[in-house]
């Protein structure tokens, strides 16, 4: 399924979100020291790698076998993380079957992973306009528009997407997402919660929709969704500092300390000397 188990998250607030969502490692390149600003810059890297997710479809009776033999080829291949082998099965699909919408959708998320926005969006919009049901093609265009920084846009895809599929968690975690960036924390809210109901194990949406609660000033709530993101993925740095923060801030030095630590360890185990970093200073603070 297009999207998989990858998100779209975009910088936020103080938001918290699940490392792991993701295969493979992030290079940490930003030269702020701040808790809060390497947060937004590790949850924009994470928004970088989820939209150049790429996934599969119903490819129709118009699509011969060794073009849906290839099309599924590619997201063996995007699963493990071979871009350019799932590109290649993806062009070999074109040639084969230029109609096969799925095939055009993955093909431009994968194009926005190498960068190729302007290619992204045309593969994109070829798939539209050949299937104007196809609900990957909605979700990943969002994705492009949110990457260009035109929320509206992307708004309105992510819920034709939501409506087309229902029951499809990513879409409306991505319409979540998109809204609270947007500055509207209750329609983000009402997004999470979907994604929540379709995904009950879903850690980044509980991330996230704490953030969004934190937003609408419901502290004990958003308090109770990021700890429960952590009880769903103890190892996510992000969120233990993000309830650290939280903690701090009400006064809870002892339970601030104990998450600072934990995020600590987390994100060393994982490499991430610079997040490690940070939140050592806001254990520092305490």
């Amino acid at each position: 399924m297009c999207g998989g188990k990858l998100k779209l998250v975009a910088v936020i607030e103080e938001a918290a979100v699940n490392q792991n969502r993701r295969k493979g490692s992030v290079k940490m390149i930003v030269k702020t020291v701040s808790l809060a600003s390497i947060f937004s810059w590790f949850l924009g890297a994470i928004f970088m790698w989820s939209v150049q997710t790429a996934g599969a479809a119903d490819p129709g009776a118009s699509v011969s076998p060794a073009a849906k033999a290839a099309f599924d080829r590619s997201n063996v291949k995007t699963e493990k993380g071979d871009v350019a082998g799932a590109m290649a099965d993806l062009d070999a699909a074109l040639k084969d079957s230029p109609k096969f919408a799925a095939a055009l959708s993955n093909r431009g998320a994968l194009k926005l992973r190498r960068g190729d926005d302007a290619g992204a969006m045309a593969d994109i919009d070829q798939a539209i306009a050949i299937d104007q049901k196809l609900a990957s093609a909605f979700k990943n265009r969002g994705k492009v528009w949110a990457q260009r920084k035109e929320p509206a846009r992307a708004v309105d895809d992510f819920k034709r997407a939501v409506a087309l599929a229902p029951n499809d968690g990513d879409a409306h975690f991505n319409l979540g997402l998109t809204l609270f960036r947007s500055g509207n924390p209750e329609g983000a809210m009402k997004a999470f919660d979907d994604a929540i109901r379709i995904n009950p194990k879903d850690a980044a949406s509980y991330s996230l929709r704490g953030s969004a609660k934190r937003k609408l000033g419901d502290t004990k709530g958003a308090l109770a969704d990021i700890s429960r993101a952590i009880e769903l993925d103890p190892g996510d740095g992000a969120a233990l500092a993000n309830r650290g923060m939280m903690r701090a801030s009400a006064g809870d030095k002892t339970g601030a300390a104990g998450d600072f630590k934990a995020a600590i360890s987390a994100f060393e185990k994982k490499g991430d000397a610079r997040m490690a970093g940070a939140a050592k200073r806001e254990l520092d603070k305490l």
